[in-house]
């Protein structure tokens, strides 16, 4: 009978840290999860600011979901002179973006994250009249009659990971 009663007590032991082990890596997980959820927000994507500059001209930065890797990509649209969208790159390794803020100064634009200077960025002096669908994204452009909602809507299909 010691010889069961040391083998049971034996493996007590070895299924009880087994156990442990599995929890403790577990808790680790979550923690794991909840601070990426926390942190990069995933399913955040849409319109986080729009506005308009001192001399007139719409414009709207838009950030889409991608992927675990690379969560957002992030941009800047800016109507040029004739009206067509110009797409302007910000990011595309990033986390939510929670707040921002644009201030141009002539040709000049800064973007803010969180108050803090993020991104300077010239803008575009040339002048598409007519954008078609070749020039899309390839000129880095879209069309004027496009509203701010139908901007994120295509910047969502061209980067979204759907």
């Amino acid at each position: 009978m010691h010889s069961r009663s040391s083998h049971h007590s034996a493996t007590a032991r070895s299924s009880g840290g087994f156990i442990r082990f599995f929890s403790v890596v577990g808790i680790l997980l979550l923690l794991l999860i909840a601070w990426y959820i926390a942190t990069v927000r995933p399913g955040q994507s849409g319109i986080v600011l729009t506005g308009e500059s001192p001399d007139g001209r719409e414009y709207c930065i838009v950030q889409t979901y991608s992927n675990l890797i690379e969560p957002y990509q992030v941009s800047l649209y800016v109507r040029d002179a004739a009206g067509s969208w110009r797409w302007h790159y910000l990011e595309h390794e990033d986390n939510a973006w929670r707040s921002a803020r644009v201030e141009f100064q002539g040709d000049q634009v800064v973007v803010y994250r969180n108050e803090k200077p993020f991104r300077e960025l010239e803008l575009d002096r040339d002048v598409i009249e007519k954008v078609t669908p070749t020039h899309t994204h390839q000129e880095r452009a879209l069309p004027a009659e496009l509203t701010v909602d139908e901007v994120a809507r295509l910047h969502h299909l061209r980067y979204g990971d759907d």
